[in-house]
């Protein structure tokens, strides 16, 4: 099954700039570094950013190296967004495509997969269960991880009777 290649990058903040410019903290663009999604943390006063960069645009980045990456990452947003100068340090970068169980970030069927193999999919192996994003039907990402680890949980309760 293929997956989307995804680096994500976080970062955090000293000043909430976003204040500065009078725009959201939130970033939609249609550029390389997709989107930038501001975050709530415990830890942090200003919250965190997540810039998330997918697809073709992971291909595109300047480098596999994490520190380049984010060096970059910080660029555009400064560029995007010169209010946040100085304003953010990156203290994360995680690209998906190195996790060797993920392979990448959302698991997608190409045409014609999903009839092919969804139901074939959901279906337990002798004691063996399956569950992950790739076999959500509602929901993508983390949401159609725990939709189907319900279902694999449910199907294991029937089999235990």
């Amino acid at each position: 099954m293929r997956s989307t290649a995804v680096v994500q990058v976080y970062m955090t903040v000293d000043r909430p700039f976003w204040q500065d410019d009078g725009a959201s903290a939130d970033l939609w663009t249609d550029g390389p570094m997709e989107r930038v999604y501001h975050l709530p943390a415990d830890d942090q006063p200003h919250g965190i950013l997540n810039a998330f960069i997918a697809g073709d645009s992971v291909d595109a980045l300047p480098s596999k190296d994490p520190a380049a990456i984010g060096r970059w990452v910080v660029a555009e947003l400064e560029r995007l967004r010169p209010a946040s100068k100085g304003r953010v340090t990156v203290t994360h970068v995680h690209d998906w495509r190195a996790v060797p169980t993920a392979r990448g970030h959302i698991a997608s069927y190409a045409p014609g997969d999903i009839g092919r193999y969804e139901a074939a999919l959901q279906q337990p192996v002798g004691r063996l269960h399956f569950a992950g994003d790739h076999l959500g039907r509602l929901h993508v990402g983390l949401e159609a991880a725990c939709e189907s680890a319900e279902r694999a949980a449910f199907q294991l309760l029937d089999q235990l009777g």
